[in-house]
């Protein structure tokens, strides 16, 4: 249950933020990744660490930041 309940720092309306994105598969794919990198101990459960993992991940779906 607490693996399931884990919240990773960088919460889906930021995501929905930086990338100009509605609710939708995108952001979970993201959400899903940071969390699994989290617990797979690729980065730490740290905002800084998660927000660039999520720019990545995003980038390599096809999503580009917004200003």
């Amino acid at each position: 249950d607490a693996i399931r309940n884990f919240e990773p720092p960088v919460k889906g309306e930021l995501i929905m933020e930086t990338f100009a994105l509605t609710p939708g598969r995108d952001v979970g794919i993201i959400k899903d990744a940071i969390k699994d990198a989290i617990l797979d101990g690729i980065i730490h459960n740290d905002f800084d660490e998660a927000f660039e993992f999520m720019l990545k991940k995003a980038e390599e779906i096809g999503l580009t930041r917004k200003v």
